[in-house]
């Protein structure tokens, strides 16, 4: 559907089947709200939490969720050198396990998880040295290579990605820096002190982690309540040619009386009547009639320093004709079959390699705002010559004649 373009909110009203689209903001900016879920999913470890991490010169608030309805955040985290992952809040008890493997399996059906210790599973090696073990549930055997896939494999050793049934190695983890969170509780390896650290979070009292003087504190913690980004219109502001506010475009969909928005930056996947749909909001593609080739990038910089002073392109356009080259540069645009390129910026990969970017000008009424400019211009001659003949007038002096007695 081709959206209008509108500056503020409008309805668009459209409909498909039970879909419905409703509400569009061309311009919006993404607010963090707390929301109640859509669909009940019982207590099978969908908890969603906030927190803060902090030194003494940065600080940063991140959001971890497990719930399927919270799309804008996920379970895991890169910050530099250190790995957030967000797990379930029943594998906490795993990790405070001082088991000798260190492995851990979890049952997504159960929301539970035991080591292999608790039921007497035995750990074989293969000949390439790696562990493995299997593990029979409902009748029916999994095979784990813990040290190669947290998934089971089967008789061709592909993982089976559909199973209810992960394992952990916490061997895998020890050498680099990973912190894991269950929402109130937390677990790492502390490489110093050669060992598994587990241990509560509570509220207003931070926890030190053993990297680059790091804390840990816990903002709010929710097992009801999905965290997202619902977009809020809002005036646009402009700088330098770039919106710096409001540049988020939202469209709301209605599907069997709930809202479900998406924007620009972020599509939506939902499972309708047992399928998967995909809702993507994105700007049109134009294909040209032609095609242009770039050929060279010229840049001059400022006397002196590495600052740029112009750009310039030279391209080649293939149409039915014969190849023409062309020069674009500033105020020399390229006028084709009703477009018009102008030289915008130019790009740079780390290779050193130049690209160049073009702005693209469709202007069909252009004859119509020349033609109103010149009956501007013409009312505008009128008008004076109109007040020059008044002001003539006003300067005439009458003459009487007559006799008296």
């Amino acid at each position: 559907t081709k959206l209008p373009y509108v500056s503020g909110e409008t309805y668009i009203g459209h409909k498909y089947q039970n879909i419905t689209l409703g509400r569009y903001y061309p311009f919006a900016e993404k607010e963090f709200q707390w929301n109640t879920p859509k669909k009940l999913y019982g207590d099978v470890g969908v908890h969603s939490s906030r927190y803060s991490i902090a030194n003494e010169m940065v600080a940063q608030e991140m959001t971890l969720s497990l719930h399927p309805e919270s799309i804008d955040f996920q379970s895991s985290l890169t910050m530099g050198l250190l790995q957030v992952h967000y797990l379930p809040s029943a594998l906490s008890n795993c990790f405070a396990l001082k088991n000798k493997s260190k492995l851990m399996i979890w049952d997504s059906k159960k929301a539970k998880c035991f080591t292999p210790e608790e039921k007497k599973i035995s750990l074989q090696k293969a000949a390439t040295g790696r562990r493995f073990f299997v593990y029979k549930d409902d009748s029916q055997l999994y095979s784990f290579f813990p040290e190669a896939s947290p998934w089971p494999l089967d008789s061709s050793m592909k993982s089976l990605t559909n199973s209810h049934l992960r394992v952990f190695s916490k061997k895998l983890f020890e050498d680099k820096a990973h912190l894991f969170l269950f929402g109130e509780s937390l677990a790492y390896y502390n490489k110093d002190e050669e060992k598994w650290v587990h241990s509560k979070i509570e509220k207003d009292s931070p926890h030190e982690l053993p990297w680059m003087g790091f804390e840990l504190s816990l903002l709010k913690h929710e097992k009801t309540l999905v965290p997202n980004l619902i977009p809020i219109p809002t005036l646009p502001i402009q700088k330098d040619n770039v919106i710096i506010k409001g540049n988020t475009r939202a469209l709301e969909f209605l599907i069997d009386d709930q809202s479900y928005w998406v924007t620009n930056d972020s599509p939506l996947q939902l499972l309708l009547r047992g399928k998967k749909a995909i809702f993507q909001l994105q700007k049109e593609s134009v294909f040209l009639p032609f095609e242009i080739v770039l050929d060279r990038f010229k840049m001059n910089t400022s006397p002196g320093t590495n600052r740029p002073a112009s750009y310039e392109s030279f391209v080649r356009l293939f149409s039915n004709d014969k190849p023409k080259k062309h020069h674009i540069f500033m105020n020399n645009p390229l006028k084709y079959s009703g477009f018009t390129f102008y030289q915008a910026s130019y790009s740079q990969d780390g290779q050193g390699n130049y690209s160049s970017t073009l702005s693209v000008n469709v202007d069909p009424g252009r004859f119509l705002k020349y033609l109103g400019s010149l009956l501007l211009v013409f009312g505008s001659i009128w008008h004076y010559k109109l007040n020059y003949r008044k002001k003539d007038d006003k300067n005439i002096t009458p003459i009487f004649s007559g006799t008296s007695s």
